[in-house]
């Protein structure tokens, strides 16, 4: 993947005021620019790959669903957590996918739904993970408090990518 002219002006002003880079771009070290912002942030962006098997059964992030809390669910909310699964991965960058969830599995009762906050906890703890420095530049915030969606997830920078940007 080529950057894009505005991922390459966004990464070319990002790192030109980077005080940890600027040493690398004066020196054309574009493998340790690249290096640098493939690292890991403490910013976590959502995923677009997350697998209804991590949904069932959790991952090394932590548990997924609480079937106990999922017996108590009513009919209405089962369907709905049916029509999520019949894929295997949800794309949790779209909003109505989150919001879906959030149905199924709410974090306090309503006359229509019954409470799931460990199962919504659990979900919200393995959908997402901590983005690349490079995955945040190119993200945004949907609301405050809230994971980023990002444009570029799982990208990873190439030396090619910082020089194209650097040299553009």
């Amino acid at each position: 993947m080529s950057l894009t002219s505005s991922q390459a002006a966004a990464l070319k002003a990002s790192a030109s005021s980077d005080a940890t880079v600027t040493s690398f771009i004066a020196r054309s070290d574009w493998f340790s620019v690249a290096l640098n912002y493939n690292g890991p942030t403490t910013t976590k962006v959502w995923r677009p790959d997350f697998t209804i098997t991590e949904m069932v059964n959790g991952s090394v992030l932590g548990p997924g669903i609480d079937w106990t809390e999922y017996a108590a669910i009513n009919s209405d909310q089962k369907q709905q957590y049916l029509s999520l699964t019949q894929s295997d991965t949800l794309d949790l960058t779209k909003g109505n996918v989150r919001i879906a969830i959030g149905q199924v599995f709410p974090a306090v009762s309503s006359a229509s739904a019954v409470a799931a906050p460990s199962t919504r906890a659990n979900l919200l703890n393995i959908s997402a993970r901590f983005g690349t420095k490079y995955e945040t530049l190119s993200s945004f915030t949907v609301s405050a408090g809230a994971n980023s969606v990002t444009s570029v997830y799982g990208y990873v920078l190439q030396p090619g990518d910082v020089q194209q940007a650097m040299t553009s």
